[in-house]
């Protein structure tokens, strides 16, 4: 016994049960880092992204969208572009980063005007394996409409959505991805960034909705549909703002006179700016272009993703007009007040 060195002999033993731990937490770590892969968990916490709009005459990033600027935009004030210092309007600017060649990130912006948002993420996808993503994990509240998802790889391994026999083509809160490698790499799992625009829902306001739809429409190109669902839900809000008012001035108005005849009565009634003439222009076509698709199935001649992205806009900052308009009177208006004010 005496030649045994008993102090080799223990430390022996202990690196031997030291190497055993560490092996069993990499084995650990591993299988938690597998297991947040499969289950879409973020490497680290969302983020909000607010989306830039982008000078119409240069392309350069010009500022975001804010509920400042969209009043700034009402009282006739122009953006000064920081980087060619060319004067421009928020509709102008807005319109133009719909189809510009960034749109494929930032093509959602006008949607900000309806409250949408958009978030971030970055996650890991493993070769060959599949990966459950929850959106509503990821901040997006699971009934909102969805207007775009990028999914944009930073390493060997592409993230391809997934489904079963009958494909989904509608926009859902859940989503399988599988991680295709790309080229000969043989690495086992990358990370990847997730970039999501949404508008949340609106059960209290069906204009709302209808705009949103309206904007899934246009990113889908189906322009004749987004004329007709952005002037139901231009005329709902119209209708519903103004009909108590034209009844008390004995109008009687059809459709788009509630546009060009009612409404500029109420701005100058109440001391409201109106909307600039071009805003309302472009909304007409709209309108037109609805009837005319409605009542043919065709747009007309020319028409353009320009025009449609051009004509959505207006729409939407018309709707963020009215309900500016409405917001500043203390109650609503009856048709008793709207007949006092016009025997006045």
């Amino acid at each position: 016994m005496s030649g045994i060195d008993w102090s080799k002999m223990i430390t022996a033993d202990m690196q031997r049960e030291l190497d055993h731990r560490r092996e069993l937490e990499q084995l650990e770590h591993q299988h938690r880092q597998l297991e947040r892969a499969q289950r879409g968990v973020p490497v680290s916490p969302p983020l909000a992204f607010p989306l830039p709009f982008l000078c119409d005459r240069c392309h350069s990033a010009c500022g975001v969208i804010s509920e400042d600027l969209i009043e700034a935009y009402f009282e006739g004030e122009q953006i000064a572009c920081l980087s060619c210092s060319e004067a421009t309007t928020l509709r102008r600017a807005v319109s133009a980063t719909m189809t510009a060649p960034m749109a494929v990130f930032f093509g959602t912006v006008a949607a900000e005007m309806l409250g949408a948002s958009t978030r971030v993420a970055t996650l890991t996808i493993r070769k060959h394996e599949f990966t459950e993503v929850d959106f509503a994990a990821l901040g997006v509240p699971a009934d909102s409409t969805l207007l775009k998802v990028n999914y944009t790889p930073n390493g060997p391994i592409m993230p391809l959505e997934t489904h079963g026999n009958e494909p989904v083509w509608e926009p859902r809160s859940k989503v399988f991805l599988y991680g295709m490698p790309l080229g000969d790499e043989d690495q086992a799992e990358c990370q990847f960034s997730l970039l999501i625009s949404y508008i949340p829902h609106s059960p209290e306001e069906a204009s709302v909705c209808s705009l949103a739809q309206a904007y899934q429409l246009f990113l889908a190109g189906r322009w004749g549909q987004m004329a007709i669902s952005a002037i139901t839900g231009l005329e709902l809000t119209l209708k519903q703002y103004l009909r108590a008012f034209a009844a008390g001035r004995n109008l009687e108005p059809k459709d788009k006179e509630y546009l060009t005849q009612v409404y500029p009565q109420f701005c100058d009634l109440y001391g409201f700016a109106r909307p600039e003439d071009d805003l309302v222009e472009r909304v007409l076509r709209l309108w037109g272009s609805r009837d005319r698709f409605a009542h043919t199935g065709r747009l007309p001649e020319g028409y353009s993703r320009d025009s449609a992205a051009g004509q959505l806009c207006a729409a939407i900052l018309l709707f963020r007009h009215l309900r500016r308009s409405m917001s500043r009177l203390q109650t609503p208006i009856s048709s008793e007040q709207a007949a006092a004010s016009r025997s006045s």
